[in-house]
């Protein structure tokens, strides 16, 4: 807030208008944004799913941010998924194994469900922990035989991949 005053501007609006070149629909709806994701976390969640390329191209460092404030809120839904995409993402300068074992590791532990497991296993690679990935990914395959809900063919078939870079220690890639 200080920031645009000291640059001479007397409010945001006026900063991200005139010092931004921003439209003032444009600042109209980032500023509605913002109330709204304070108050619905979720919208957070929505908007980096948003940016990992199934409405626009994909731009994986704002997914991270959108999935960093959504995790931040609270949500186990962002930590697991902000978790998979620093043990997973294509681009070396946003994986980050240890901080996602660290985001994981406590929920997986805590609920011992499958997607969490998955994603535990995923990061314990890509930090360089072979044995635990291979660990956490067997229990994840047999926490989706127990589960309550039907879990995908294809999905148990993705797990099954993975177990198997991981016992060839190889970290799995987003494509």
């Amino acid at each position: 807030r200080k920031g645009y005053l000291e640059l001479g501007y007397k409010s945001l609006f006026a900063y991200c208008v005139i010092g931004l070149r921003l439209g003032e629909g444009s600042v109209w709806s980032r500023t509605q944004l913002a109330g709204a994701s304070r108050r619905f976390p979720q919208v957070l969640e929505h908007l980096a799913a948003y940016h990992l390329g199934r409405f626009v191209q994909m731009d994986l460092t704002v997914a991270h941010d959108y999935y960093t404030k959504a995790a931040a809120s609270g949500s186990l839904q962002a930590r697991n998924n902000l978790a998979w995409l620093l043990a997973t993402a294509p681009n070396e300068f946003l994986r980050d194994g240890k901080r996602a074992v660290a985001t994981i590791r406590p929920i997986a532990l805590l609920y011992g469900d499958w997607q969490h497991l998955d994603t535990l296993a995923a990061a314990y690679a890509e930090a360089g922990e072979f044995d635990a990935a291979v660990e956490a990914q067997r229990q994840a395959l047999m926490a989706s035989q127990s589960s309550d809900e039907a879990v995908p063919e294809e999905l148990i078939l993705q797990m099954r991949n993975r177990l198997d870079l991981f016992q060839r220690q190889v970290p799995f890639r987003e494509p």
